[in-house]
């Protein structure tokens, strides 16, 4: 029996010592999963440095402004014979202002400068091409409608969304830039 003993302790003692030195490989093979997992999820939290030639893409938007001034146009009827009086201020914006402006007419003091650039140095009107054409939609726009449908300021706030849209493409053909507001410096309505 006790021979029987010795062969038990030697046997557990054999099956303890190897998985002592199992251990120590597996440890050996799990570190290097952790650290490289790790090593990713690092990668991906930290932010990505800016290169140069990102930076000299993302120009910052400039703003030019022109006025549509004393436009004149007969109302729908609606009861009775009346006519609208305006003058608009709008404001362009475009990540190349100044090649704008040249396509457009405008003189290069009516750039406002970059975004946030304050006061713009000048207000001007637009070059002869684009002036007639301008000049025709707002007329047509106007002629459509009503003396009803200029009253109020949510009318008169829909006004000029439709001016928005009826000059983008005349003033854009290109998608180079786009109107950032309409403005009303006079709206007589009679």
């Amino acid at each position: 029996m006790a021979d029987k003993e010795k062969k038990e302790d030697k046997t557990a003692a054999e099956a303890s010592v190897p998985a002592k030195k199992r251990g120590i490989p597996l440890l050996f093979i799990i570190l290097p999963i952790v650290g490289a997992i790790a090593g990713v999820g690092v990668t991906f939290a930290l932010p990505k440095p800016h290169k140069e030639s990102d930076a000299k893409q993302e120009t910052p938007e400039s703003y030019a402004d022109f006025i549509i001034p004393e436009l004149k146009a007969n109302l729908a009827r609606a009861g009775g014979l009346h006519y609208c009086g305006l003058d608009i201020h709008i404001r362009i914006k475009s990540r190349d202002i100044s090649h704008v402006s040249a396509r457009l007419g405008l003189p290069k003091d009516s750039s406002g400068g970059e975004h946030g650039g304050g006061k713009p140095k000048g207000v001007a009107t637009l070059g002869d091409e684009f002036g007639a054409a301008v000049n025709d939609r707002v007329i047509l726009l106007l002629n459509s409608k009503s003396i009803d449908d200029l009253e109020g300021r949510e009318k008169k706030e829909l006004l000029k969304r439709e001016i928005k849209s009826e000059l983008e493409p005349i003033l854009f053909p290109e998608k180079d830039g786009e109107i950032e507001a309409v403005l009303f410096k006079n709206l007589m309505i009679q």
